[in-house]
């Protein structure tokens, strides 16, 4: 009898979940959550763009950190979207004197402010990891890839 109650129990709270699934979404314009791509230095901004599908009031939250230092934020209710809301924010690297190795991380949080699913949230994370092609190069050098096809063959060379 108590295996029975236990299953009545999780399928009714799966049924609940599932019903409340999927009612607010952020959608990164550069892939799904935890994507990560190459930033060239040097580099002076980056505009990050997004779009949340919901279609009740919700809050934004955006911040950027540099090697998990918060750097910049932005934070504001969007009030009856109409099923989505494109987001557009230029961060500008002025002063944080990006080198190779550094990560920066954007994040975005939504969460639904009004509705029978308030509370119910989603989030995105999109990384830059900072890389400096062309100060590998030999000084005057400005031509990165046939430096790099150059380095490769001596290292097979090398290697034998």
């Amino acid at each position: 009898m108590r295996s029975v109650i236990s299953a009545i129990v999780v399928m009714a709270g799966s049924a609940t979940a599932w019903a409340q699934g999927g009612q607010i979404d952020i959608l990164s314009a550069y892939g799904p959550n935890g994507t990560r791509q190459n930033l060239e230095l040097p580099a002076t901004d980056f505009t990050y763009e997004s779009t949340v599908t919901c279609n009740y009031s919700f809050h934004y939250d955006f911040k950027v950190f540099k090697n998990g230092v918060l750097k910049l934020t932005d934070s504001f209710d969007v009030i009856n979207p109409g099923g989505s809301y494109s987001y557009s924010k230029n961060v500008s690297f002025s002063g944080w004197n990006l080198v190779s190795g550094d990560v920066i991380r954007y994040y975005s949080l939504a969460k639904i402010i009004a509705g029978p699913y308030t509370g119910q949230k989603d989030t995105d994370n999109f990384y830059h990891d900072c890389v400096d092609l062309v100060g590998f190069a030999p000084s005057g050098t400005h031509a990165p890839a046939l430096y790099a096809i150059e380095e490769k063959g001596r290292f097979e060379e090398l290697l034998g």
